[in-house]
């Protein structure tokens, strides 16, 4: 892990500290641009996991063209820390992928994205390798083919272990980025097999081996555990620090709205920035602050912990890609060795 050079740049420590005091000012209107972007680039996907509300979604399925990609990118380059290139879909599925990483590169934003790794080809772990992708998330949920294929329907435990095995040792000959994350969504299927996954990656060119807690969809009904957490009443500080676009360029509030049911209006007719602080986010800011989330039928349910205060205010002093690589480090504190001070969630 590493302090990366938007930590130290005046303009974007300046946009963490707006957004920070906004927030705690309860203001509705951000004072500051999103820190972080979640751009669906496709809704497609090649697995159907069991924790993922993406099989109760009813919107089109669809690809983001390259005309919007630009214009999104060509908007929030300056103050945007990071930028995901995936949402409710698997991101290795787009024909233009390779394109879009090369604009984003080209533009000086910082890229991250997250694959289940069913497609991860030679050829498609080289190109990732030379892309000068960022962070590179590879979710891989269990350490046995039963409890993996239980968890990942649609996927083939042997394959896809050989697919991750081949990319990481290309990573290692060519020392490069991206900073890769071996990624378990711990839940009740795979809970005792920790120690053990470690264990398959802990040799491999893997930068870090997260735990990451599962937190249940808000659309979801059924609770995967192991630990049921108690819906919150404090305000979402996700409100005020980032934002999702569909693949349709539909801007919705939050990256866990898979399915778009807090449209906000369209990158094609209406800039970020004015999307951003428009009525419909104000209002929704709003409600948070009151205490009236349950008027939002997306948060009604929504089970997610909000952020810790501290952490909260520490967030000033890092740009958003290395926070993303100090949160594994947390994770792992508080669930292979239960160090409650790490947790970084209420």
């Amino acid at each position: 892990m590493m302090l990366h050079k938007k930590t130290f740049s005046p303009r974007h420590f300046r946009n963490r500290f707006k957004l920070v005091r906004s927030y705690f000012k309860k203001d509705s209107l951000c004072a500051g641009f999103p820190v972080e972007l979640a751009i669906e680039i496709t809704n497609r996907c090649n697995a159907n996991c069991i924790m993922c509300s993406r099989k109760n979604m009813k919107r089109p399925i669809g690809d983001m063209d390259m005309d919007t990609f630009k214009k999104i990118i060509d908007e929030v380059r300056t103050h945007t820390e990071l930028i995901w290139l995936h949402l409710a879909g698997e991101p290795l599925l787009h024909p233009k992928l390779f394109d879009m990483i090369a604009y984003g590169k080209e533009k000086g934003v910082q890229l991250g994205m997250s694959t289940n790794a069913i497609k991860l080809t030679e050829d498609m772990s080289r190109n990732i390798i030379d892309s000068g992708l960022d962070l590179f998330i590879i979710s891989f949920d269990g350490a046995t083919k039963e409890t993996y294929e239980k968890i990942r329907r649609l996927s083939n435990f042997d394959q896809t272990l050989k697919n991750i095995q081949r990319f990481l040792e290309l990573k290692k000959q060519a020392w490069k980025v991206p900073t890769t994350q071996i990624q378990l969504i711990y839940m009740n299927e795979n809970k005792d097999e920790l120690k053990e996954f470690k264990a398959l990656w802990k040799k491999s060119a893997a930068d870090n081996i997260r735990f990451k807690p599962y937190f249940r969809f808000p659309d979801e009904k059924e609770n995967l555990g192991p630990v049921e957490v108690v819906s919150s009443t404090k305000a979402c500080f996700l409100l005020w620090r980032q934002i999702s676009i569909l693949w349709d360029g539909t801007v919705v509030s939050c990256c866990w709205d898979f399915l778009g049911q807090t449209p906000l209006g369209n990158i094609k007719e209406k800039s970020l920035a004015e999307i951003w602080n428009c009525r419909a986010m104000k209002d929704m800011r709003r409600k948070h602050v009151e205490g009236r989330m349950d008027e939002i039928p997306l948060c009604e349910t929504c089970n997610i912990p909000q952020i810790n205060s501290g952490y909260i205010l520490a967030s000033i002093m890092a740009d958003d890609l290395t926070i993303k690589e100090i949160i594994p480090i947390l994770d792992n504190l508080g669930k292979l060795w239960k160090f409650k001070g790490a947790q970084y969630y209420t």
